[in-house]
């Protein structure tokens, strides 16, 4: 059995940056991830240059998400775009303003920033534990005190749950954390996709007659 401070589940850039946040406040973390490297879906990102954000302002950002996107604005308010860009830089991560504001690492390498997420949580401190699969939450009178995985039981004050949605399960997303939620009282909305591939049998997209053509003012109706 170990004990930790904080366990965070995941190690997307969600889980790596609440694992370094808390491991900067003098907690002590553990991060589980049942891959075997870190930000194994951010890798892919932006066509594998790693679309890190807007340079936008706040309300621009809100404005721009579907349905009620005033949830973000505390956690916007708080590490803005900017602040993004700037934590980067001081990682060693310049970046760069494309069209729509879009930013990139100026190396167009996702691997380059998830290699620098990597050194800061070494930096301060936070045990990783590749190929830890999480099979449940250990709860006690409504209290989280830690986690099961495998043979191994993790005990803390806190546990973080960031193991992201359930698109590309491929790179490990396969909605386990919803689960996990929902079963100690958490209500999940329903869910839709959002930002993910769409399949279609017709020939022009089989046989990839439109490959590599852009086009802008375009609204595509699925049936």
């Amino acid at each position: 059995m170990q004990e930790n401070g904080v366990i965070v589940i995941g190690g997307g850039p969600a889980g790596m940056m609440a694992a370094a946040r808390a491991a900067a406040l003098g907690v002590q973390v553990c991060l589980l991830e049942k891959n075997d490297c870190l930000g194994k879906k951010m890798l892919i990102t932006g066509g594998g240059r790693c679309n890190l954000t807007n340079d936008t302002d706040i309300q621009t950002v809100i404005a721009n998400i579907p349905g009620n996107g005033k949830f973000v604005y505390s956690a916007l308010h708080r590490f803005t775009p900017q602040d993004l860009r700037h934590f980067l830089l001081k990682l060693g991560v310049p970046t760069k303003v494309e069209d729509q504001g879009r930013v990139f690492p100026v190396s167009d390498r996702a691997g380059q920033v998830v290699q620098a997420l990597e050194q800061y949580l070494r930096q301060q401190g936070v045990t990783v534990r590749y190929k830890s699969q999480v099979d449940g939450l250990l709860v006690k009178d409504r209290r989280c005190l830690g986690v099961q995985a495998g043979s191994h039981t993790f005990r803390a004050g806190a546990v973080v749950l960031a193991t992201g949605g359930m698109s590309y399960p491929h790179t490990g997303s396969t909605g386990e954390g919803y689960a996990m939620a929902r079963r100690w009282g958490h209500n999940i909305t329903e869910l839709f996709p959002a930002a993910v591939a769409v399949t279609c049998n017709d020939a022009w997209i089989t046989e990839r007659q439109v490959q590599g053509v852009s086009l802008s003012g375009v609204k595509i109706v699925l049936s």
